[in-house]
């Protein structure tokens, strides 16, 4: 399945030089209402790292003006199943996973064959996401983490989105070494150290990449781009907006 993401062309070269796609922690994206949710003054948006596309293949000029630098940047093209995996839980491939990030948080394995790509979710109240995340909150301290990310205000259907998530944990220093305990992390709220994490991309998803050209990108823009992919993935091609010339 090929998916789609709008950027700016600052973020397309940092995918292309560095070949990873960035996962960003859900209390810094743009819907206030994702990130508000807490409950006992625990804020579940911390644990959660979200990389967002859509499988809309149309283009969308909201996402044009609100993501691609106001129609200025690219729209990026990729299969959906682009991510290196590890092979040894379970027989299972999953992203991340009882890794470290630099800063010291652990991030949580998510199976590669268990929706890692999640279509979001649209409801009208987002007071009914809360009791899905906290459901077991009051006994064990403890919250749904699979139902973190997952939802979103009919406001922002529009978007048609869907979603690869991680979690991670921050570690806590321990008289013995360290430890980390979920529980404890989540009942103090404790923030992980890092505000997002980069993903390798698969050699073969990386070549396969498919850019297109936002409607209102200048000819200027338009040499970086071609520069750029001319760099990194060794071609020249480029794909142009069915809204160029048209705005």
């Amino acid at each position: 399945m090929r998916i789609f993401h709008y950027t700016s062309i600052e973020t397309l070269a940092l995918i292309l030089r560095n070949r990873t796609i960035r996962f960003t922690r859900l209390d810094k994206v743009d819907d206030p209402e994702e990130y508000d949710i807490t409950e006992d003054g625990v804020t579940p948006a911390h644990y959660c790292f979200a990389s967002c596309w859509t499988k809309n293949q149309e283009e969308s000029l909201p996402q044009w003006y609100m993501y691609g630098c106001g129609s200025h940047g690219v729209r990026i093209e990729m299969d959906s199943d682009m991510f290196c995996v590890k092979n040894s839980l379970n027989g299972h491939d999953y992203l991340g996973g009882l890794e470290m990030t630099n800063l010291g948080d652990c991030i949580m394995p998510v199976l590669h064959n268990q929706n890692v790509l999640q279509d979001i979710i649209y409801v009208d109240e987002m007071k009914s996401v809360k009791q899905k995340i906290f459901k077991s909150f009051v006994e064990q301290k403890g919250i749904h983490f699979i139902e973190i990310g997952v939802y979103k205000s009919n406001d922002w259907i529009f978007q048609k989105e869907c979603r690869f998530r991680l979690f991670a944990l921050p570690m806590k220093p321990y008289i013995a070494g360290t430890y980390y305990s979920p529980s404890e992390v989540i009942a103090n709220n404790i923030p992980p150290k890092v505000d997002y994490i980069d993903v390798p991309l698969l050699p073969k998803s990386f070549s396969t990449m498919k850019i297109l050209l936002g409607p209102k990108v200048s000819l200027g823009e338009k040499i970086i781009v071609e520069s750029l992919i001319k760099e990194y993935l060794g071609r020249t091609d480029y794909e142009i907006s069915t809204y160029t010339n048209k705005l």
